[in-house]
Order: structure tokens, then C-alpha cells, then sequence
């Protein structure tokens, strides 16, 4: 039986609501977030809030999203997808009203099956991105294309947690060299 919370989480939010922007791109290593070899993402991360004393939960894609989310151990999830149980971070975004810009380029169902766990219930959730370009760069220039597009079209008035999931590292493949 899965008893989550154990507590009842109690927390309100302070004014300013504050925009969350979470990147991830799978497998990249913290070590690799440098000019050289990511500099539009380091260069967004020097304006940010870095987290750098996260862990993973595990050495897959599954495991390590699961308790990126949760703040449980990877061996936890089956429970979880079974119930189809989002984590509190994401009933919390809800009920606070935020704006959900959720985007991944490979398709959720697959990407460590968060729409079975991290994004269960979430009305019309996105499940995958198409995209004109080849591989998974190209499914990741989608993304950020579309992440801007959305972004310029939300509502400002309203704070937005965003989730951008990013997988060309882990396929490893370069991006494509050619820009729209």
C-alpha cells in the first residue's frame, strides 16, 4: 500500500510567486555545463538558481527523473505508476495556479513513463513532440522552439513552472549545425 505523503505537506506561497524552470538533459554530467561545451545553457544557468547538491536516484533515465521529483529512491516507482500518483511538487503547481509548460523530446510515455508518475494528471498533457528535423537533436531543437512559443504566449500575470527534458546527449549525437 502507498502512503504518500506520510504528513500532510503544508506550505504557502510566498508573494512573489516565482517562475520554475526546470532543464534537464539526460545524461549530461554537471561537470559539462561550460562555455565550451554547452554555452547557451551556461549562460542561463549563470542568471539562475542552481541546485548542485542534487543526487541521482539511480544510473537510468527512470530512476533518476523519479527521484528528481519525488526525493525517493528509484525503487519506489512501480508503486507510484501503478497509481499513477504525481508528486507533491506537481499537485502543489496545481493548486497554486501556475502555468505548466511541459515539454520533453522524446515522447513522455517513453521518457521514463512520466505521464504514468511525475506528470500523471495533468489535464491535456503534451505526450510527445514531432518535429521536422532528424534524430534527437532535431527533436530537441523542436523543444526549445516550441518552449519560446509558449513562453511568449502564457500568461505573465501568472507565475509558470516549466519542464524542459532534453535527450540528444543521451543518444549521443550532436545537434544539428543548420538554425531556422
Amino acid at each position: 500500500m502507498l502512503n504518500y505523503p506520510l504528513t500532510p505537506l503544508r506550505c504557502e506561497p510566498r508573494p512573489p510567486m516565482l517562475n520554475v524552470l526546470l532543464v534537464v538533459i539526460d545524461a549530461m554530467r554537471a561537470d559539462a555545463l561550460t562555455p565550451e561545451v554547452a554555452p547557451n545553457t551556461f549562460e542561463l544557468a549563470q542568471g539562475a538558481v542552481r541546485f548542485d547538491g542534487n543526487f541521482s536516484g539511480g544510473n537510468s533515465s527512470r530512476a533518476g527523473m523519479f527521484s528528481l521529483f519525488y526525493g525517493l529512491p528509484g525503487t519506489y516507482w512501480d508503486a507510484f505508476a501503478s497509481l499513477t500518483r504525481p508528486p507533491l511538487l506537481m499537485d502543489l503547481f496545481q493548486r497554486y495556479g501556475y502555468q505548466l509548460g511541459l515539454f520533453s523530446s522524446v515522447p513522455v510515455y517513453r521518457a521514463a513513463a512520466l505521464d504514468r508518475t511525475a506528470l500523471a494528471r495533468i489535464p491535456n498533457l503534451r505526450l510527445e513532440t514531432v518535429s521536422p528535423y532528424p534524430g534527437s537533436s532535431g527533436w530537441d531543437r523542436t523543444l526549445t522552439d516550441e518552449w519560446f512559443e509558449w513562453l511568449g504566449r502564457r500568461d505573465p500575470a501568472h507565475p509558470f513552472f516549466g519542464f524542459l527534458y532534453y535527450d540528444a546527449a543521451q543518444a549521443i549525437e550532436p545537434p544539428t549545425t543548420t538554425r531556422r
